[in-house]
This record gives C-alpha cells, sequence and structure tokens, in this order.
C-alpha cells in the first residue's frame, strides 16, 4: 500500500511539474514557468501572478506608451488617430489616469474604479474623470477608451499622464514604463533636446532604441530653415535613443488641406510596422531578467542568514 501511495504521488507531481512543451515561444515560457512553481521553489502570490501576466501577454496586444511633458499635445495626437476629438486637451494638467486605447465595433468608455469595481459609459462622459478641476465624480484606477479604428486591432495605445506637471503624475508615468512594448517619446520641438529630458530617457534606457520613436510636435511654428536646424541638433542628442526622430504637426494634421504637409503618416507607419513577435519577445526577455534578478538577490539575502546562524 505504501509502495502504490509513493508510486501514485511520483505519478501525480510529473503529471503536474513534469511537463514536456512544444520549441514555440509560449512553449518555452510554460517550460520555464513549469519548473519555477515547483513546491520546493516556495515562489510567491505574487511572483506566481507576474509569470501568469507574462504568459497572457503574448495572446495580448503590444502596448505602445505616448509620453511626455503636460501640454505637449500627448492627447491631441490620439484624437487625430481615434479620428475624434475624445480625450480632454487643454493648457492645465488634464489626463492623471492611465487612458488605454483599444479596439471595438463602436467608440466607448469602460472605467475601472479604485475599489475594483468597473462600469461601461457613453464616450462623451470620459471629460469627468479626465480633469483634474472635476473631483466629485468616484475615483477611477484607469480609463479604457474602445474605438472602431484599424490600427487598434494590432496595438493598444495608453496616454499617460504628463511628466513634470506634478510628482504624483509624472510617478504614475514612470510606473507605466516598464509595461509597454514600444513608445512614443512626445516633446514640443521648441523644447526638443533639454537636459531634463534626456536625464528622463537615461533613466529608461531598456524601452528606448528599435522599438521606440521620438515625436517632435508644433513643426508648424517654424520655418524650414529652423525646423531643419532642431531637427539636426534633436537627432546628434536623441539618436542614440531612438529608432526614428521626426517633426509632426497635430495642427496641420486636423485638416485635410495640410494633413500630407504635417508628416502625421510618418507616425502613423512607425506604428503599423512595429514586429509584434519581436516585440513581445524583447519585452518578455526584459521582465524574465528582472524576476531572476530578485530570485538572485533573494538567495544571496537567504544565504547570508545562514552563514550568520552559522
Amino acid at each position: 500500500m505504501r509502495i502504490e501511495t509513493v508510486v501514485s504521488f511520483i505519478s501525480s507531481y510529473n503529471q503536474r511539474y513534469n511537463q514536456s512543451f512544444d520549441d514555440s515561444l509560449q512553449g518555452q515560457l510554460q517550460a520555464i514557468f513549469a519548473r519555477l512553481n515547483e513546491p520546493f521553489m516556495h515562489l510567491s502570490s505574487a511572483f506566481k501572478k507576474e509569470l501568469d501576466l507574462l504568459l497572457a501577454s503574448l495572446s495580448q496586444n503590444i502596448k505602445v506608451g505616448v509620453v511626455g511633458q503636460f501640454s505637449s499635445g500627448k492627447s491631441s495626437l490620439l484624437n487625430l488617430i481615434l479620428q475624434r476629438d475624445i480625450l480632454s486637451t487643454g493648457l492645465v494638467p488634464v489626463t492623471f489616469k492611465p487612458t488605454f486605447l483599444r479596439y471595438a465595433d463602436t467608440y466607448c468608455l469602460r472605467v475601472e474604479y479604485m475599489d475594483g469595481s468597473d462600469e461601461l459609459l457613453n464616450i462623451d462622459e470620459i471629460h469627468k474623470f479626465t480633469d483634474q478641476r472635476l473631483s466629485d465624480t468616484k475615483e477611477a484606477k484607469s480609463l479604457h477608451v474602445f474605438a472602431p479604428i484599424k490600427l487598434l486591432k494590432k496595438l493598444t495605445l495608453v496616454d499617460t499622464p504628463g511628466l513634470n506637471a506634478n510628482e504624483l503624475d509624472s510617478l504614475s508615468t514612470f510606473d507605466e514604463l516598464s509595461s509597454f512594448h514600444a513608445l512614443i517619446w512626445l516633446s514640443l520641438i521648441d523644447n526638443a533636446g533639454k537636459k531634463s529630458e534626456e536625464d528622463s530617457i537615461k533613466a529608461n534606457l531598456e524601452l528606448f532604441s528599435d522599438k521606440s520613436i521620438c515625436v517632435l510636435n508644433q513643426k508648424d511654428r517654424l520655418n524650414d530653415e529652423d525646423l531643419q536646424r532642431i531637427m539636426h541638433y534633436s537627432k546628434e542628442v536623441f539618436s542614440k535613443y531612438f529608432s526614428q526622430i521626426i517633426a509632426i504637426s497635430c495642427k496641420e494634421a486636423k485638416d485635410k488641406s495640410t494633413y500630407e504637409k504635417s508628416n502625421f503618416k510618418a507616425l502613423l507607419d512607425f506604428l503599423e510596422n512595429l514586429d509584434e513577435r519581436s516585440l513581445k519577445k524583447s519585452y518578455i526577455k526584459t521582465r524574465l531578467n528582472k524576476l531572476l534578478q530578485i530570485l538572485d538577490e533573494q538567495f544571496v539575502f537567504l544565504d547570508n542568514i545562514y552563514d550568520s546562524l552559522e
């Protein structure tokens, strides 16, 4: 009876933890996670949740963050992609919750609240949650704008709180950076190449290079000579961080007669040509390396405790 019990236990253990997987990216991840999930690893629930989220990300859209200082034109840029003025714009900081742009057959809004509840609303009600001057609404955690835009079938765009508006918004934006597969770094063309921007970029180098683009807005404010001068300077400062540096005009892009001049299509081309598989692989590799670093630091910490106890 004891032998049968042991055999049964070993069989159940092997079925649970010694599974075989194919050579695909998903199969490789499943094999790694199965190893990490073995009982002797004693993984925390938070660690296991992180592994589950990584595996789930393979079947989800890539996320492209839109980051920039407040009033740099992030919401105006995304409104152009949405083909409708949905996101609030203004001279005061207005976007203070992460806003996700996703695909659906019709325009609508889903609000996730801090208490764990959520609500589906008419898209016109979004201003209640994106304007810091309105404080009589239930506190939202995140906003999800759904729109019938073909580009959003491939990727999810994320409108982040503006940098340098206040400390809380800046921290919220930097917390979101690690969840992006790619990035649009938006700056007003008059501010291009400032040291404060470069410092922020240096602090998040892993998010840039081949999966990011630097977009300088309001090129309509400059003549051709000044535009060439600023583009030359910006490329000298930023080319080591971004795959592309382009100048656009959201103002010109709103008018059919000046759309081509706006250079907005260059941004759309960048988004449409993103390599989803490559970005997902790079994202998962980065996140796994961070998790392995945590495990390694934990091992060293506990090993030092055991040495002290001896």
